[in-house]
């Protein structure tokens, strides 16, 4: 235990007992970082991948006051926009292009803490990740609620089945088939397996939703 804060957590028992506890309240969002980066140049700021990627520059001085990352951004909109329908929003290409792994100004942040803390201990498991939790009052102007996203309905079906809502989420499943989305392929991109998601979440999907989810070999081998 750290002597100078001997109230801190310290055992993944006790920094687990200490979210939920936080959870409980239901007024925090929480966010999973792979390491702390505490060093040069971050000093433990909560920051985009988009402003960290120019932090790293050492030729570059984000400080600077001629220096605005919505600029770079808007850039960037503008490169991606002819990829995407007409009608689509701004918000709505800046979250695909997070989604793949593109740098953006987003800043995730989640309503389940377990997300939270899967994030602090993925991609880097020689650190110490860290889970920052922020009060929803401080930082409700910054919030940008879910948006209609291009595959809405997949964004949906997430969320119910993590809530077990079967009925919803077999309707939007085949909402989305009937609109001739690939929803086989968008749930593997997120999951190996119906097997695999099941342990990772820790429910088990009714028969016919785990069919309509499953790859062709899977199919085979049942």
């Amino acid at each position: 235990m750290d002597k100078e804060k001997p109230n801190e957590p310290s055992t993944v028992d006790d920094i687990l007992q200490k979210i939920q506890e936080k959870a409980g309240i239901g007024e925090y969002l929480y966010r999973g970082e792979p390491e702390h980066y505490s060093q040069d140049p971050y000093y433990g700021k909560v920051s985009s991948k988009l402003y960290r990627d120019f932090l790293e520059r050492g030729d570059f001085d984000v400080e600077a006051e001629h220096f605005d990352i919505e600029v770079v951004q808007e850039a960037m909109l503008s490169a991606a926009r002819r990829f995407f329908r007409k009608t689509v929003q701004d918000f709505e290409i800046l979250a695909e292009i997070q989604r793949y792994g593109g740098k953006t100004n987003f800043i995730d942040f989640t309503e389940d803490y377990l997300v939270a803390l899967f994030m602090a201990c993925d991609s880097s498991p020689c650190k110490n990740g860290r889970v920052i939790l922020e009060k929803k009052e401080l930082i409700s102007s910054y919030i940008e609620k879910p948006y209609e996203p291009i595959n809405r309905v997949i964004a949906q079906k997430k969320v119910w089945l993590h809530k077990q809502e079967w009925e919803k989420a077999k309707a939007d499943l085949t909402g989305a088939k009937d609109m001739d989305v690939d929803i086989v392929a968008l749930f593997h991109n997120d999951y190996q397996s119906v097997p695999d998601f099941e342990k990772q979440i820790g429910v088990k999907l009714p028969d016919d939703i785990s069919a309509m989810l499953m790859q062709q070999e899977e199919k085979t081998r049942i």
